[in-house]
């Protein structure tokens, strides 16, 4: 593989060149051999790659030890699959899975080289709906140095020589660095882990950008003082393409962190029950490489990182995304300084990418400004006016943002990211018709695609739009009556005419066939007890929503219809508790049932 290299020394005399901090010795000499393109998705730092001449997409994971494609991801790269000798087993924060092996004949990875690697490894488990087909870990880009420059959309990679005592924050000008050692590297071993101080407790610390948000173990934070009685948030989560096992998740406040002399006061963090605290007590994923500029000096074992800007941490609830609004920034935001300002971007590309990163951040008004700046450097790529309706949708300029989908499905017709966003749109404006033609659209693009059904009529569900998901879960049933989805889009039908409290026994026919098939169905035993609710059988929605509550204990929808309807059969003490229960859980489950005429 043939790479492209840039080779530069630090001290006095690059520093009149290059503006590095003049501190820094002559005799060290920085090698960048690879700078990766990277497009934030949300919170995901996704980078492109091709397998076998196949156009592939990747997730960034400096917290992974091996890359990795994603078990329903495989047939489409037409790879073979075999059990490694012994047997491997990955951990993610929600669980563990066995892991095969699949071999990709040539490999390849945007700005990685212009030739190919031959015969590369992956391991394979996991499934995800989100667009990447796996992730690249530590064996690829942690070799050597890796810098992070989330906020610019790169991943550089370089070799440093005789750069021991120097400090390797190269771009920071007059901006305050911070320096945490980390422990050495190894296969078996690659995780990027240092320490901290959270309120005066020392804690060890897992920089992860394949982490969304960033996260503190419950026994951490109770070594902090933490008081899960007093969170600001709590309820739980399955998040993650591996394992499936629910986390408990609460909002906290703590006095101080301290991260390599950066003091974070009166910092936000979420605390989980995940199984990342086996690695380390705080995971820094994503968001915090975000607002920071990180350069991980495994030459070195250290790492140096200057603050960008914005949010420090991501603060929106994970468990319900439609309605996430952006974190506000740190409160000692004046304390952390910010670096000198990176050089502009040239081209529409880069353009887009550091758009992508401030909307990830939550700073739309620069993201905007900056997909403007794209659309004028290439006005015919239709992905920059995609990507700024998304941002004009998240600061309500709804009829903006529908125009920049309008030209960009003007430019690819047959694109169904395009539609599908545009069909969202329409719901979200009370648009059915517009939605509909948007959404039949894409149906008979996928005409064999079962899922493409039942994501469609979650999103009526998911606006309110309860007639039509109904309409279109029918034609789902009539055109699968064998899937093994069935029992899903059968409960579905019958929660939706439940939220509607309109044909009730037809709601009620749904659910007793879906559990007739699958009868351990927590969901379908709230969904019915619901239905019992609608329909005044207090008995059989308390039956129900018990029968749910002992499959999935903490489940807000179960209690509080379970407090319902034990207020309605006159057992005010038990039906208070499991309101309260609820409201523990989820603070607005109040306001979701009284949007659906349901009030103790």
């Amino acid at each position: 593989m043939r790479c492209s290299r840039i080779k530069f020394r630090i001290g006095f005399a690059a520093y009149a060149l290059f503006a590095y901090p003049g501190q820094l010795l002559a005799a060290c000499v920085l090698e960048k051999y690879a700078e990766l393109p990277v497009m934030m998705e949300g919170p995901r730092p996704i980078i492109a790659g091709t397998i076998d001449g196949i156009p592939a997409r990747f997730l960034a994971d400096s917290g992974a030890f091996y890359s990795m494609l994603w078990s329903d991801r495989v047939a489409r790269f037409k790879l073979n699959v075999t059990e490694p000798p012994g047997g491997y087993q990955v951990i993610g924060v929600t669980g563990a899975e066995v892991a095969h092996v699949a071999t990709v004949k040539d490999f390849s990875l945007a700005g990685f080289g212009r030739g190919s690697l031959h015969k590369v490894q992956f391991l394979v488990a996991g499934r995800t709906q989100r667009s990447e087909d796996g992730l690249i870990g530590q064996n690829i880009i942690g070799r050597a140095d890796s810098e992070y420059d989330l906020g610019n959309g790169v991943i550089r990679l370089h070799h440093a020589t005789d750069c021991e005592n120097s400090s390797l924050a190269y771009w920071s000008g007059t901006a305050p660095v911070s320096t945490i050692r980390i422990g050495p590297t190894t296969d078996s071993w690659p995780h990027i882990i240092g320490s901290a101080k959270l309120n005066g407790v020392e804690i060890s610390v897992v920089f992860d950008t394949g982490a969304t948000h960033s996260e503190l173990s419950l026994k951490a934070a109770l070594q902090a003082g933490f008081d899960p009685s007093k969170a600001e948030k709590h309820y739980t989560d399955v998040s993650g393409p591996i394992g499936s096992k629910e986390i408990e998740i609460w909002l906290a406040r703590f006095d101080d962190l301290d991260l390599g002399g950066e003091q974070i006061k009166n910092a936000q963090l979420w605390v989980t029950t995940s199984t990342f605290s086996g690695t380390a007590d705080l995971l820094l994923g994503a968001d915090f490489f975000l607002s920071h500029r990180i350069y991980v000096a495994a030459s070195q074992h250290k790492i140096y990182f200057t603050y960008n800007g914005g949010p420090v941490f991501d603060l929106h609830d994970r468990g319900d995304a439609k309605t996430a609004t952006p974190a506000a920034a740190a409160d000692d935001k004046a304390l952390l300084g910010l670096a000198e300002a990176p050089e502009a971007p040239k081209d529409a590309l880069s353009y887009r990418r550091r758009a992508a990163a401030s909307a990830a951040r939550g700073d739309l008004t620069s993201a905007i400004a900056d997909y403007d700046a794209a659309i004028k450097a290439d006005a015919a790529d239709p992905e920059s006016y995609y990507l700024r309706a998304l941002a004009k949708w998240r600061v309500r300029q709804l009829a903006e943002a529908k125009d920049d989908l309008d030209q960009a499905l003007t430019m690819t017709p047959d694109n169904i990211q395009y539609r599908m966003a545009r069909g969202r749109l329409c719901l979200s404006t009370n648009d059915e018709t517009g939605a509909g033609a948007d959404f039949d659209a894409v149906a008979g693009l996928q005409p064999d695609d079962a899922a493409v059904g039942l994501e469609i009529a979650d999103i009526y569900t998911d606006y309110d739009h309860f007639e039509g998901a109904i309409s279109r879960l029918g034609r789902w049933v009539d055109k699968y009556p064998k899937s093994g989805k069935l029992p899903v889009a059968l409960n579905n039908r019958c929660r939706a005419r439940a939220m509607m409290g309109k044909e009730l026994e037809l709601a009620l026919a749904d659910c007793n066939a879906s559990l007739k098939i699958d009868p351990r169905s927590p969901v379908t035993l709230d969904s019915r007890g619901l239905v019992w609710l609608r329909l005044g059988n207090y008995d059989e929605a308390v039956a129900d929503y018990k029968a749910g509550i002992k499959l999935k204990p903490k489940e807000a929808w179960s209690l509080y219809g379970l407090g319902l309807a034990e207020i309605k059969k006159n057992r005010k003490e038990d039906g208070n508790a499991s309101i309260q229960a609820a409201l523990a859980r989820d603070p607005e489950i109040a306001n979701k049932f009284q949007k659906l005429g349901l009030t103790p």
